[in-house]
Formats: structure tokens, sequence, C-alpha cells
């Protein structure tokens, strides 16, 4: 039985979160939301718009991404490498998208993608926590996978 939102939230009494077996998954709002976030950071990327591409990242020197060919560790790393980086191709395509939500306020972005031309293909993953009302990416991860070595399972 799932329970309720309200049910999700830090108990001020003992400052614990709920068990992890007790946060509902995938409620179908915020489900709905955190994907269209995912689909405008996407868009964003495709556009290469640093400034809406790095507000998209949690301002925290905890943030990290890890790149293709870069370790962003903290905000101003991030920022830092956002403004060398070039721009992903405009025409690639995203496959295999896999988005979960845990209660209301955290989720998960995966995803495969194909740039036309590379015979590569690329992975990337998202942690995005809702902070103050607004979703934030609080950790990514972006790879290339030869796919001849590749085995999915």
């Amino acid at each position: 039985m799932r329970r309720s939102a309200a049910s999700h939230r830090i108990d001020p009494g003992t400052k614990k979160h709920p068990p992890l077996e007790d946060t509902a998954v995938n409620i179908p709002d915020v489900l709905a939301e955190l994907r269209t976030e995912f689909e405008r950071y996407e868009a964003a990327l495709l556009r290469n718009d640093v400034p809406v591409l790095n507000d998209y990242f949690w301002n925290s020197a905890e943030t990290v991404r890890y790149g293709l060919a870069e370790h962003s560790l903290g905000i101003a790393a991030v920022h830092a490498a956002r403004a060398e980086l070039a721009p992903v191709p405009a025409d690639r395509r995203l496959q295999r998208t896999v988005i979960t939500t845990f209660g209301r306020d955290a989720g998960s972005v995966s995803t495969e993608f194909q740039a036309p031309g590379s015979p590569l293909v690329g992975r990337q993953t998202q942690t995005w926590i809702r902070f103050a009302g607004r979703w934030r990416i609080v950790a990514a991860h972006v790879s290339t996978a030869d796919p001849a070595r590749l085995r999915r399972y």
C-alpha cells in the first residue's frame, strides 16, 4: 500500500526520513513534472543554451558532473567545463529513456543517445532533487561505449 505524499516528509520529531520502502515510486504528477524538466534540459542542450543548462544544476559545492572527458566537482567546475564544452550534435537521438521518481522530491533519469555519424552509444544519467519547488540536477554522468563490446541484459 502506498502512503500519502505527506507521509514521505522528514518526521519533525525524529528528523529522520521514512524508510525507502515506504516511499511512493513514480507518483504520476511528479513523474510528469520531472519528464517535462528533463525534456526542457535536453532542448537547452541541443540549442547549447549554456545559461539554461547551468541553471538546471544545483548551486552547490557538492554538485558532481562526470562528462566524456572531464570531471566537474562543484558548481563552479560544472560552469567552467560547460563554458568550454563543444555543443552536442543538434540531431542526436535519445533512446531507452528511463525516468523514475521517489516520493515527491527525488528522481533519476537514465537515457542512451546516438549522434549521427558516430558509431558509439552514449549514456547519460542524472540524479534530480526538488529544492524549494524547483527541480535541479545534483549529479550527472555521461559516457560512451563501443556497441560491438556493449552487452545488454
